[in-house]
């Protein structure tokens, strides 16, 4: 297995696969944080789920509102923390954003990787982005997409993003997240539902705060693997 890294003005991203790879995914991690947090995670994901290229993104830097103006790696700007049901955005940065998730995928295509075979997830604001790319992406339909600890966006009208793009949707979070409210997360997939998605995998993990587990991990790789499987006979 190779690492890649690949850097631009605004970014830099680890890339952890082959040139051989068939599917692919796309991760985006939370507030402040980098793509070097999550390799471990990776790694997972490649050691269980055959022939996947992990791409970790970067966030650019910008100002967030809840910590005074301070520039720090951000997919676009958190106006309160904790993050509950009622948490406002203004939807700054988040555009740039997700045109850097869009020209992600986009390069993964034009690589030879099936679009039912590129999966797009994040933590933390991290997934609250990741479900928006996924459903404004509008040349394909992708395989799916996973939200750790995330929230819905409250900026776009989900139901009509929905009509072209009934995709998997993985959902986990723990019970004991003080950061972004577990609420989140039964609000997230009420929503979805509302909005007629039909594959929502919802997994809720007891006494884990905000983080990721073992446990989610391997609930992660179940759904790749289990979509992948289908895709591969449809």
């Amino acid at each position: 297995m190779s690492k890649k890294t690949r850097r631009n003005k605004k970014s830099t991203e680890i890339i952890l696969g082959e040139s051989t790879d068939t599917a692919t995914l796309i991760f985006s991690h939370g507030l402040g944080d980098s793509p070097t947090s999550w390799i471990f995670f990776a790694n997972e994901i490649k050691r269980f789920v055959k022939n996947i290229r992990v791409i970790l993104l970067s966030a650019p830097n910008n100002p967030v509102s809840v910590n005074n103006g301070l520039e720090m790696p951000s997919w676009f700007d958190i106006l309160e923390i904790p993050i509950t049901m009622e948490a406002l955005d203004n939807g700054k940065y988040m555009d740039e954003s997700i045109n850097i998730i869009h020209k992600m995928i986009d390069s993964e295509i034009e690589n030879g990787i099936s679009p039912n075979r590129i999966f797009v997830g994040g933590f933390s604001q991290g997934a609250t982005l990741s479900l928006i790319a996924t459903l404004k992406y509008t040349k394909e339909k992708l395989g799916g997409v996973a939200m750790l600890s995330g929230w819905i966006f409250k900026n776009h009208n989900l139901s009509k993003l929905a009509i072209p793009h009934n995709i998997p949707v993985f959902i986990g979070h723990g019970d004991k997240d003080k950061v972004v409210l577990y609420e989140n997360a039964k609000n997230s997939e009420s929503i979805l539902k509302a909005c007629k998605f039909s594959d929502i995998t919802f997994k809720t993990y007891n006494n884990m705060g905000h983080n990721s587990s073992t446990k989610e991990i391997d609930d992660l790789i179940f759904w790749i693997n289990k979509l992948n499987n289908s895709n591969s006979n449809s």
